[in-house]
């Protein structure tokens, strides 16, 4: 089997000295924008009124006014909950609070001001629109309470974008990728997205870095009317945005166990199968204000960097050990002797490989030392080795042929139903890293910065690679590492200029490879005339086909 490896690396998501209006459309993001206008009591439109919005869980500020109609745009806001904070002459000033904006969203959240001394505020809990007016787009945002309250067998997030309308599974082993599928797409047509950056592993069609839950705000499944910002493919993009640290310190610290003692057999799984299962999942993560060595004389050794830069990093472990059942098709143990004789009906004696057997079409015929098709010695049986019978040599199973059908099952589960049932149980293993880390860097009150990196790495076999890799000792062993990082600035010029620079790289290196690819089998099973040794990339057992 030939050793598989592909490795790429893309510079993805590059945005260099673009000057975005905040009425345009930005590149590939995953940030949200906040639309409005600003009216009096009497519906007439508020011009030059100041518009505040702030992030209040870091106290991330960006201020814009309104035009000569009220209306406003605020845009390149990272997922959150904020306030909103208008100010006009000779208005209150009213300030919402809890205003929640998502991934990718256009939120309307238009405002009505009380006459009176700017000096009064009128305080509102904030309540945007439920329907989306802004944009065509159509998906829903997995919230960051269902990726952290959710059950999830395995902790896989992508599992949750199954929540999301029209998305499915992939519905065959031989469906190409083995992704998500959406509205009758492939399952390698779905896009996966982490903070901007492209995160989809070109072996299978999945998710690259597949970050742990502790680190995930919350993801955007958009399945169709996407805008243009969107590429590569035609099914799903699945826009996922990393966790940031906060003014306050958080973070957890987990462990999970699975293990066989409470689990009920599988429905293939025999009577005298050994199950098992041993499944560890732990980890920790911790954000907040980042630290800073305090330089000079006096004063404390580390600077608080509230309200200024933050971090967040988080790893989880998984370590798995599963028994997993198939239940295929095999020939009978007969037939692996070279012994057809109950592949045709028995005669009026009802005996198998009696004179009277029903002929056929259908019946085994033998070859002799010229090529000829003669019947048999024994009816449908193929002699192990070459015999003479009349002076004419009958030629037995050819001995790389016995060599190879040793090394294939006989059928274990015969009923009436299925007379070629073949039903076996094997260990899978599973090792998987997960790394993320982020900065966030508050240069000015116009400059904002932020560094991610996020890594998976991991080993382990799968007994059973597809649904034509069933017998033992046709298993995969894998490895994986891919990596993601992002880079990014945002600066704005004025209330509506903004440029945002992003930089991202996403790279991967996958492996599927035999399990007894160290094996010569060439050499092993005496055949001639291919290439052995001397070349390991075509070790492992050969494929077969018989025509």
């Amino acid at each position: 089997m030939r050793n598989l490896n592909k490795k790429t690396t893309r510079i993805l998501s590059s945005v260099f000295s673009i000057l975005v209006f905040v009425s345009l459309a930005n590149g590939q993001t995953f940030k949200a924008t906040l639309v409005g206008q600003v009216t009096d009591q009497n519906g007439a439109v508020v011009p030059s009124a100041t518009i505040t919005i702030t992030e209040q869980t870091t106290n991330q500020k960006q201020t814009v006014t309104s035009n000569e109609e009220g209306n406003y745009i605020i845009a390149q806001l990272d997922p959150g909950i904020y306030s909103v904070k208008i100010e006009a002459a000779n208005f209150k000033t009213s300030i919402s609070k809890d205003l929640t904006l998502e991934t990718g969203q256009s939120t309307r959240f238009n405002v009505v001001l009380e006459a009176g001394n700017v000096s009064e505020q009128v305080i509102v809990t904030a309540e945007p629109a439920v329907v989306n007016t802004e944009t065509s787009s159509k998906g829903e945002v997995i919230t960051q309470k269902q990726v952290s309250d959710l059950p999830l067998n395995g902790r896989d997030f992508t599992s949750l974008a199954l929540l999301t309308p029209g998305v499915y599974p992939r519905p065959a082993d031989d469906d190409q990728g083995e992704g998500l599928a959406t509205a009758g797409t492939r399952t390698d047509a779905s896009n996966f997205i982490l903070d901007g950056v492209v995160n989809k592993s070109d072996r299978n069609g999945s998710v690259g870095v597949n970050t742990s839950i502790e680190s995930i705000r919350e993801f955007k499944v958009e399945t169709s009317t996407y805008t243009a910002e969107y590429g590569r493919n035609a099914g799903a993009q699945i826009n996922v945005v990393s966790k940031s640290g906060t003014n306050r310190f958080h973070g957890t610290l987990f462990e999970y166990h699975r293990n066989n003692v409470f689990d009920a057999n599988n429905f293939f799984t025999g009577a005298d199968d050994k199950k098992s299962l041993l499944r560890n999942q732990f980890g920790a993560s911790l954000g907040g204000p980042l630290p800073f060595l305090h330089f000079g004389e006096g004063g404390p050794v580390f600077t608080n960097g509230k309200d200024r830069t933050f971090f967040f990093v988080s790893y989880e472990g998984t370590r798995q050990r599963r028994s997993e059942s198939t239940l295929n098709s095999a020939p009978r143990a007969s037939w692996l002797q070279g012994d057809f004789r109950d592949v045709l009906g028995a005669g009026p004696d009802l005996i198998l490989g009696t004179g009277d057997d029903v002929a056929g079409s259908n019946q085994i015929r033998c070859l002799t030392s010229t090529g000829a098709r003669v019947v048999c010695p024994t009816p449908n049986v193929i002699p192990q080795s070459n015999i003479v019978v009349g002076g004419v040599t009958i030629l037995g199973i050819n001995p790389i042929s016995q060599q190879i059908l040793q090394r294939i099952p006989a059928a274990n589960v015969i009923t009436v139903n299925n007379p070629f049932g073949y039903l076996v149980t094997l260990n899978g293993i599973t090792n998987r890293d997960q790394f993320l880390t982020k900065i966030d860097h508050k240069i000015n009150d116009r400059n904002n910065f932020s560094f991610r990196f996020s890594q998976q790495s991991g080993d382990g076999f799968d007994p059973f690679p597809s649904n034509r890799n069933f017998y033992p000792t046709f298993g995969r062993d894998t490895t994986q590492k891919y990596r993601n990082t992002a880079f990014s600035d945002t600066h704005i010029f004025s209330s509506n200029v903004i440029n945002e620079v992003r930089f991202g790289i996403f790279t991967q290196n996958s492996q599927n490879l035999g399990e007894n690819r160290d094996q010569n089998y060439v050499s092993l099973l005496g055949i001639s005339g291919l290439p052995t040794a001397s070349d390991p990339s075509l070790q492992g057992f050969p494929a077969i086909r018989i025509d």
